[in-house]
């Protein structure tokens, strides 16, 4: 019996040069892959992204992405200080998470990440991708 292949809805947390040079595009050349959502800080950098490369959704509010999107993978590509409270609330709808690096500003809170990881069953990942080289 042959299965079809799961389709990975993918959201970016972040809309700046790593997601639309990097992750966007390396994302949208997968065959089971359908970008779904882009997520900034300024509605208008967001919006034109996701036009730009033919993303449906556009939002300013992270929280009211994950909760309206259910995306199966995030991106999170912002400022350091917010990786933490956005890789948390994405493994908590379910989704599996590739956070640019660093992952987190102290140890306590990559360990509380990858505890939450753990529990909820979703992979942690960090791009950190020369080491994958």
């Amino acid at each position: 019996m042959t299965t079809t292949p799961k389709t990975w809805r993918v959201a970016f947390l972040g809309a700046g040069a790593i997601i639309q040079r990097g992750h966007i595009p390396s994302f949208q050349r997968l065959a089971n892959v359908e970008t779904v959502a882009v997520c900034d800080v300024n509605l208008a950098r967001a919006q034109a992204v996701a036009d730009e490369v033919k993303i449906p959704h556009a939002y300013s509010d992270y929280q009211q992405m994950l909760s309206e999107i259910q995306p199966d993978i995030v991106v999170v590509a912002t400022p350091n200080i917010f990786h933490t409270p956005m890789t948390i609330a994405a493994l908590e709808v379910g989704a599996h998470v590739l956070c640019e690096k660093p992952l987190a500003l102290t140890y306590a809170d990559a360990k509380m990440m990858m505890d939450k990881a753990a529990e909820v069953g979703r992979v942690l990942t960090v791009g950190t991708h020369y080491r994958w080289s």
